[in-house]
């Protein structure tokens, strides 16, 4: 059954926008604490470990990594749109997680 272009446009939106809120958790909100200080006390404080765990241009990347396949299945999509999905997803979060620096 083929999706309407509306919802497609929102699976897209949720994909970008659910992208960026798990990586704020990750490398900025309080809640990820945990995560950062673990990786400094695994790997070193200047580690490339260290350093995903609080950049979210890094982070996001990842994060958009692992959802675009789903989303593009979701949005009824080919599954070969994860393999754009990815980086512009991850273009946009980075974006977006400088616009919401603290």
């Amino acid at each position: 059954m083929p999706h309407s272009t509306l919802a497609t446009l929102l699976a897209l939106a949720v994909y970008v926008l659910a992208s960026a809120r798990l990586t704020r958790i990750v490398v900025a909100d309080k809640i990820g604490d945990p995560i950062r200080n673990a990786a400094i006390r695994r790997f070193g404080s200047g580690s490339m470990w260290t350093f995903l765990v609080h950049c979210p241009w890094c982070f996001g990347w990842w994060v958009c990594a692992v959802l675009a396949w789903p989303t593009a299945v979701v949005a009824g999509l080919p599954w070969w749109w994860g393999f754009g999905l990815w980086p512009a997803g991850s273009y946009v979060l980075g974006v977006l997680a400088r616009w919401d620096s603290e």
